[in-house]
């Protein structure tokens, strides 16, 4: 399949996901069951939809490469995900009584959906696809942003832009390190992993069972810990790439898929 038609290919795949991802109906439906029964709906079919779309128009698929000892060294990344215990603990945040159960099963689902569509379009598909083009440490950068920039379509199910525009910051670490984990390990199920944890911990489970504080220390404390994982990634990138990993896009690349 020639350039154009790949990158058209993505680009259709990466509008069919907004599409699935807006939310702006919510408003208008009352019940609750029903609107998020909705959208888990929608994200379920562009699941499926994906899946049977990848191969047949030529487009990279998920990779599962054996894990090596060395990558190890990728499991700090992990206390991202848990940035927000953290918050509680300095801040000796209250909890919320009464704890929502429904709310937090209802999460544990819908992240499932949510991290599976986003690592299957932004790293299985957009990341690798800038790994043939362009250096590493550009394609790791250029699809974080992308993949930070998409959540603004969350604008249609909030209030106000601030905390869109939070979402978007965030979610470019998120790509990051997502990033970095799969060019490291060629292993589609770690990046799933962490950013499911991301999910589940930081955006459901702890909010829900914690009233965390929406001050300046919040944020600081969060900034803190993504600026150490940035410095610790960074460090990580040049020594696997001292190791011979930048191959990643030049050898072998199209029988890795399993």
């Amino acid at each position: 399949m020639n350039n154009n038609k790949t990158l058209s290919s993505i680009v259709l795949l990466i509008i069919l996901y907004l599409l699935s991802t807006t939310n702006f109906f919510i408003q208008f439906i009352s019940n609750e069951l029903v609107g998020y029964l909705l959208m888990l709906t929608l994200r379920l079919i562009f699941i499926i939809f994906a899946i049977f779309y990848i191969k047949p128009n030529g487009l990279p698929q998920p990779f599962f490469q054996k894990l090596h000892v060395s990558e190890l060294l990728l499991l700090p990344l992990i206390l991202v995900a848990f940035s927000n215990l953290f918050v509680v603990l300095i801040t000796h945040s209250p909890l919320n009584e009464p704890i929502n159960g429904i709310a937090i099963w209802q999460g544990t689902i819908f992240d499932l959906f949510v991290v599976f569509a986003e690592e299957l379009v932004f790293r299985a598909v957009l990341l690798v696809y800038l790994l043939k083009k362009y250096k590493p440490l550009v394609a790791i950068i250029v699809s974080s942003i992308i993949f930070g920039f998409v959540h603004l379509v969350n604008i249609s199910s909030l209030a106000s832009i601030f905390p869109v525009l939070v979402q978007c910051i965030y979610s470019v670490g998120i790509g990051l390190v997502c990033g970095l984990i799969y060019y490291v390990s060629k292993n589609f199920a770690l990046p799933l992993f962490f950013h499911y944890c991301f999910n589940f911990f930081n955006g459901n489970l702890i909010p829900t069972v914690y009233k965390l504080p929406q001050t300046p220390l919040f944020y600081i404390i969060n900034g803190v810990i993504a600026l150490v994982a940035i410095a610790y990634g960074s460090g990580l990138f040049v020594y696997f790439n001292k190791k011979g990993e930048n191959d990643y896009a030049t050898k072998n690349m199209d029988i890795r898929y399993l």
